[in-house]
């Protein structure tokens, strides 16, 4: 059955007033690294500012935890695939644009020193 059977055409909406509309827009600034944004599976912006604190800890939010969980489920996928091979397009379906380098990883399961965090920090601004 084809949806488009179900769906109205040409439509017309007369004397319709708009109002009171507000955009509340978050611009973050991307961060990339080894060549390629730091994102989730739909090309989501990891934004690091946003999940650390004062000492440069991982806070995280449910967005930044998913995509890390992502990230390092495709990690473990890489060795996984040594005994299993997985095709790219299985990888592609399953993980989409995920790239979360292994650094980020390790800073969120906190697993860099506090110098180590904060070189690293400040080498991102």
């Amino acid at each position: 059955e084809d949806p488009d059977d179900h769906m109205t055409k040409d439509v017309t909406i007369k004397n319709v007033q708009i109002h009171d509309l507000r955009l509340d827009a978050a611009q973050v600034t991307r961060t990339v690294m080894d060549g390629k944004q730091v994102m989730g599976p739909a090309g989501d912006v990891f934004v690091i500012p946003g999940a650390w604190d004062d000492t440069y800890k991982y806070v995280g939010t449910s967005l930044s935890d998913a995509q890390i969980a992502m990230g390092s489920v495709l990690t473990s996928v890489g060795d996984y695939s040594l005994l299993h091979p997985i095709t790219w397009e299985d990888a592609k379906y399953y993980f989409g644009n995920v790239h979360i380098p292994k650094k980020i990883q390790q800073w969120a399961a906190g697993e860099l020193s506090d110098s180590d965090r904060a070189a690293w920090a400040q080498s991102l601004q």
